[in-house]
């Protein structure tokens, strides 16, 4: 490719990469995880982490970072090359793989920090009330024990998200084959998350009852 194509496919690559980092800005996540993995899945051969901070015009440590947290959700993965010693990565390319792990982390990030937001408030909460007096004390326990029924519901949320995390891994298949082989009944994924979704409904209309 001469230099002149080269420069108009860069530009358009570019436009791509862009676009890629609004919809992950917009998910919640930092926009170099977009420009990673955008080039990933853009480029034709595995790329190194110098050569992506060199296309990217990124720090080593930006890119470091941004590689690690793509590993952890399952979108970029790590390969080697007989050629060549260094670490290369590659972009995952099912698509629906990839953006259920996305939704996933960033469900569990937002209800953790709700939640972390919500105990913090409510050890605050209990604090005054052991330094108030009267008909304040009182209105202030209630609101502690409000808050830590929040709180609850935060922990219960995100447990039923890692259960059905959890349970999309499992083949349902080999499930039920293991059953008839062993002669027991083995709870699949559906009937287990259809029984987790009832139990968490349960415990929520307990909750605000």
């Amino acid at each position: 490719m001469d230099e002149e194509l080269s420069a108009r496919a860069i530009e358009e690559e570019d436009r791509i990469l862009q676009a890629v980092e609004d919809v992950i800005d917009f998910w919640g996540f930092k926009g170099i995880h977009g420009r990673v993995w955008g080039m990933l899945y853009l480029a034709t051969e595995p790329m190194t982490m110098d050569e992506i901070g060199e296309r990217l015009d990124l720090s080593a440590g930006a890119v470091s970072m941004a590689l690690k947290e793509l590993r952890q959700i399952g979108v970029v993965a790590r390969v080697k090359k007989r050629s060549d010693r260094k670490t290369h990565y590659i972009a995952e390319t099912d698509f629906m793989k990839m953006i259920t792990g996305i939704l996933e982390d960033r469900e569990k990030r937002i209800v953790n920090t709700a939640t972390d937001r919500i105990r913090e408030s409510a050890d605050g909460l209990n604090k005054l009330s052991r330094e108030a007096g009267g008909a304040s004390k009182k209105e202030l326990k209630q609101k502690v024990e409000k808050a830590r029924k929040l709180e609850l519901l935060g922990l219960s949320i995100f447990a039923l998200i890692e259960s059905v995390a959890k349970l999309r891994n499992v083949d349902s298949g080999a499930l039920r084959d293991l059953s008839r082989l062993a002669g027991t009944l083995v709870e699949t994924p559906e009937r287990k998350l259809k029984r987790l979704t009832k139990k968490w409904k349960n415990d929520w209309n307990r909750l605000i009852s």
